[in-house]
């Protein structure tokens, strides 16, 4: 029985010591691999075009919706950018966008690094590249999209909740202590005066000039001709063509033979999904699956014992 544990004991060390020298294999492929200027997450193999995903709201603090999945946060969309444009393996950049737009900051942010690219950089347009999404896809040389796309939505929205009526019949007061003239503007407890509003109506009207502008500055038109487009109302992919919003009517592959094109690449090329995990993600993974199975209790990984959050919030 003894020697039974301690012939058990010795292939278990067996195991680990294979499973340690994989790992500092592996682990020093990506540490070269990213030295010499790849980026760690894929390998390079031969001219490639990286493929950015813009879904789901905009804005710094990631967020998620039923309809959009994940949303996108300017943060991680510039280090991918950078990513690309330091890989020499990379000769074009597409951006796959489903997205109904976010906050103008955000937007913004993303847009300027755009413009900062040297490489070309076009959008696919799937669902949706509205607001928000389309002041990104602006920046871009070349915008693709289905005859049934949602293209545009040019415009500047803000809203306040009023629940004044609702607290009144449930009896509801509030008290607010503010330092500031303008401290308690949007409170829900309250209408906004008309001075608030004409305050409010000109930040809207800031913004609203700044995505004009931008506009008319990524897509190579006059600000006067985008702001008659600019009405907040969204275009199917046929209108958005001729109204010069878009530049060709078309799918994915149609934005990949458009990024071949305007890469310059020869062949059929390599398209790198920085959003999606690699082998190398894969295999990491399985091997800390398999080292916390060996190492730990069984009882800690049972799918009865989970703390998951919620999908519907």
């Amino acid at each position: 029985m003894k020697e039974r544990k301690k012939k058990k004991r010795v292939w278990l060390w067996v195991i680990l010591s294979i499973f340690f020298v994989l790992l500092v294999i592996f682990g020093g492929i990506f540490l070269v691999y990213s030295l010499i200027g790849g980026g760690v997450g894929y390998m390079p193999i031969g001219e490639s075009i990286a493929l950015i995903r813009i879904e789901g709201v905009i804005s710094d603090s990631e967020s998620s919706s039923l309809l959009y999945g994940l949303g996108t946060e300017p943060e991680k969309i510039i280090h991918q950018l950078h990513r690309a444009e330091e890989d020499q393996n990379i000769k074009a950049i597409i951006f796959r966008i489903n997205s109904p737009g976010g906050t103008a900051a955000a937007s913004q942010e993303i847009y300027r690094e755009i413009m900062r690219i040297k490489k070309p950089v076009i959008s696919s347009v799937g669902d949706i590249c509205a607001s928000g999404a389309y002041y990104i896809a602006s920046a871009t040389d070349w915008i693709v999209a289905n005859e049934s796309s949602s293209v545009g939505s040019i415009g500047v929205i803000m809203q306040f909740p009023n629940y004044q009526g609702l607290y009144e019949k449930l009896g509801i007061k509030t008290e607010t202590f503010t330092k500031g003239k303008y401290k308690d503007l949007g409170n829900p407890a309250r209408e906004l005066t008309n001075e608030e509003k004409r305050l409010i109506d000109k930040e809207l009207e800031v913004v609203y000039q700044q995505f004009i502008r931008d506009v008319a500055k990524g897509r190579d038109m006059t600000e006067k001709n985008v702001e008659e487009l600019a009405t907040g109302f969204v275009f199917v992919g046929s209108e958005s063509f001729n109204l010069k919003l878009i530049d060709e009517l078309g799918n994915y592959q149609d934005a990949i033979n458009k990024a071949v094109e305007l890469g310059k690449i020869k062949g059929k090329p390599t398209i790198i999904d920085f959003e999606r995990p690699t082998f190398f993600d894969t295999f990491l993974f399985n091997i800390i699956s398999s080292l916390k199975k060996l190492i730990l209790s069984d009882i800690y990984f049972n799918p009865q014992f989970q703390f998951e959050e919620s999908i519907i919030k």
